[in-house]
């Protein structure tokens, strides 16, 4: 896994929401 595709948009501080450029994909990580 190659975390310099996976872009950081929010952290609320709970959950951090990220975006993958190679999947296209908006995911969240509790």
């Amino acid at each position: 896994m190659n975390y310099q595709d996976k872009i950081e948009l929010h952290h609320d501080g709970e959950k951090t929401y990220y975006y993958d450029i190679n999947e296209k994909n908006l995911y969240v990580q509790k």
